[in-house]
């Protein structure tokens, strides 16, 4: 039961990634609650499959349920979005194994992510941040944006991550090293969600106010470009003027 749940939320994660990382990189072309009913029912169906628990075939399917997502919603090109979807998937996978040699590393009892339910959320949390954390940075190489943001809040949205991570990998140890109460698992669960939505959150106001910064960047543009025609027509009439 609570592995199914951890599972749920393992892959709620990932969409939301995976749609906070097409809206930064791509256009949008369908309604947002055509968005919204589409990747719920794509990352269900991913639910759904998980439970075979093949790698293979979960990967597969990863790749292509978010290609069907992309195409659908987003005005890609083809080649560029198998790519972008083959970056995504690679990610995905490789945070994934990454979380999995940190929790190797920190102790000998690799299994209690199974079966403990703090150490198992904690585990998914940590996989879930390196795999948003890796995203956003290819957001800022595939399609660098000029920042109006201070030095001091990106050099924050560059680590809050990273402390993240280490707050969680820390989290997961004493976990898998000391018998915790109840409350104590309770309390460690809702303080790794509330680090996961808190990088989420930051990175959506962020990108936010971004966008409404480039539309009003693009406005003011388009203004001056109508104020320097307008000046060359009045010119150009004065000059005729005084021709005649």
């Amino acid at each position: 039961m609570w592995a199914l749940i951890c599972y749920a939320f393992v892959l709620v994660s990932e969409g939301v990634t995976a749609w906070i990382y097409f809206e930064q990189v791509f256009k949008r072309k369908s309604k947002l609650r055509i968005l919204l009913v589409s990747f719920l029912i794509g990352y269900f169906a991913l639910f759904v499959i998980s439970q075979i628990e093949d790698v293979l075939i979960n990967l597969l399917s990863f790749f292509v349920i978010n290609c069907v997502l992309l195409f659908l919603n987003f005005t890609c090109k083809k080649w560029i979005g198998f790519l972008q979807i083959g970056y995504l998937t690679s990610v995905m996978g490789g945070t994934e194994i990454l979380a999995a040699v940190l929790l190797s590393l920190i102790s000998h009892d690799f299994g209690a992510y199974r079966y403990d339910l703090p150490v198992m959320i904690a585990f998914a949390v940590l996989g879930r941040l390196l795999y948003f954390f890796a995203m956003q940075i290819g957001v800022h190489i595939t399609k660098p944006t000029r920042s109006i943001i201070d030095g001091s809040m990106v050099l924050l949205l560059a680590i809050l991550p990273i402390v993240s991570a280490i707050i969680v990998t820390t989290i997961v140890y004493i976990g898998m090293t000391t018998k915790i109460e109840p409350v104590t698992g309770v309390l460690m669960i809702v303080s790794v969600l509330a680090l996961l939505l808190v990088n989420i959150s930051v990175t959506v106001v962020y990108n936010h106010i971004q966008k409404m910064y480039n539309d009003r960047l693009e406005l003011e543009l388009i203004a001056q470009k109508a104020k320097m025609d307008t000046e060359n027509y009045k010119i150009l009439e004065n000059d005729l003027l005084h021709f005649n």
